[in-house]
């Protein structure tokens, strides 16, 4: 029997899910400002379907006919090494710049094609994870090379 890499992934996509709405839960779920568990629950919930999906659409080969097995692993561990290269520069760079060249890069290396439409794809996505938690959230994120930059 053939192990489905995706399938496995998004297995353990669904556990770290349902472990952070119980985590979330415990902490206490309310809407009002006291209940400090109301966003782990919606970020664990989004886990739990992101796992559900990716288990139901993970295929065994691609179009191509390639093993999705024999390429998936050489993509995650050039996944990992980006994603540690971000950390290293985010409070270099803020978190904008280092957000936007983080997603143009990994989308690229995902397979999308385009430069303006990864470009702006990237800081579209930048901008609006910067609105989430800078003016909706009021939480300070690293400036970097921007200085003071608001939005």
């Amino acid at each position: 029997m053939k192990i489905r890499t995706e399938a496995v992934l998004g297995t353990l996509t669904l556990l770290l899910g349902v472990s952070v709405v119980i985590a979330g839960w415990k902490l206490g779920v309310s809407l009002s400002a006291e209940g400090a568990g109301l966003f782990p629950c919606v970020v664990g919930v989004s886990l739990v379907l992101c796992g559900l999906v990716q288990i139901a659409a993970a295929p065994s080969t691609r179009a191509d006919g390639q093993d999705l097995a024999a390429i998936s692993w050489v993509m995650v561990a050039k996944t990992f090494g980006w994603l540690v290269a971000y950390v290293l520069l985010v409070d270099f760079l803020g978190y904008f710049a280092a957000t936007s060249v983080f997603l143009l890069v990994q989308m690229w290396m995902l397979g999308a094609r385009g430069w303006l439409k990864l470009a702006a794809m990237a800081l579209g996505t930048a901008l609006a994870f910067t609105f989430v938690f800078e003016i909706w959230m009021q939480m300070p994120l690293p400036e970097g090379l921007l200085g003071g930059w608001r939005l």
